[in-house]
């Protein structure tokens, strides 16, 4: 049995961060202003859920108390649909939070970006933060409180195609989060390059090219939970799946690394 030393190096360095774990990922508490929503805490493997008690006409923005974890070139973290409201409840438009959309998930920057103002009768949404990278609804991506439409997804072809569905309204991402159902698990991983990858499943459905996020700074989960959604868990040890072509491409670039110091 042979390991390259380039696979070897890259087998160590995993191992180092598996035996360091980052802090447990868990939702904060809600705000006195959140009336209606609810933050079950737990501990150890177990997830923290968070929930509203009716289909929300008002923005309902939970961010985590920690930054997500670094995994190799970015950071990833994951959340769980543990409950969805019935489509028939869904009584607004796409632009409401109570319309026929899904949660939106994201990176912010500032763990402050959760503590948003309630201004003119108006609440301060997700997909408005600022120092933010924000996607889902029906299929929308938002950065510092701008649409960003602009887009190629460079998912691998196909990989949509199961996502898409006449029955909800979709924007530009070409699928809507209100398609993801009871028990989906939807992981987000900013990586090095400036490319945020949204996965359903562990499996990869859009690759995205947002301005201005690199995963190697400290980026917090920031959740919106509107639309179909009930409740959402927080995954508190988040892995980015990895497949052979995936493993092979960092034993590229750890080989081209060590080429270059020696």
């Amino acid at each position: 049995w042979y390991m390259s030393s380039a696979r070897l190096c890259n087998f160590a360095l995993r191992y180092q961060k598996e035996t360091t774990r980052p802090p447990e990922l868990r939702w904060m508490e809600p705000t006195e202003a959140q009336v209606g929503l609810f933050v079950l805490h737990t501990e150890g493997d177990e997830m923290d859920t968070v929930g509203v008690r009716q289909v929300p006409e008002t923005a309902y923005i939970m961010p985590a108390a920690h930054p997500a974890p670094h995994v190799d070139h970015g950071c990833y973290f994951e959340v769980v649909l543990k409950k969805i409201w019935p489509r028939q409840l869904l009584t607004g438009d796409v632009d409401t939070p109570s319309g026929p959309v899904g949660f939106a998930v994201g990176f912010s920057r500032t763990p402050s970006a959760w503590q948003f103002e309630i201004t003119g009768g108006g609440v301060i949404r997700a997909r408005d933060l600022q120092r933010a990278w924000v996607i889902g609804y029906d299929g929308r991506a938002f950065v510092d409180g701008v649409e960003h439409d602009d887009f190629e997804d460079e998912a691998p072809v196909g990989s949509k195609a199961k996502y898409v569905s006449d029955d909800w309204p979709s924007g530009p991402l070409g699928w809507s989060f209100a398609v993801l159902k009871q028990g989906d698990r939807l992981g987000l991983y900013a990586d090095d390059h400036g490319y945020v990858t949204i996965l359903v499943n562990q499996r990869i459905v859009s690759k995205l090219k947002m301005p201005g996020i690199n995963g190697v700074e400290p980026l917090y989960p920031v959740l919106e939970l509107c639309g179909a959604a009930r409740e959402v868990a927080l995954e508190p040890h988040p892995h980015l799946p990895v497949d052979d072509k995936q493993e092979e491409i960092r034993d590229n670039s750890a080989e081209q690394l060590q080429t270059i110091q020696n």
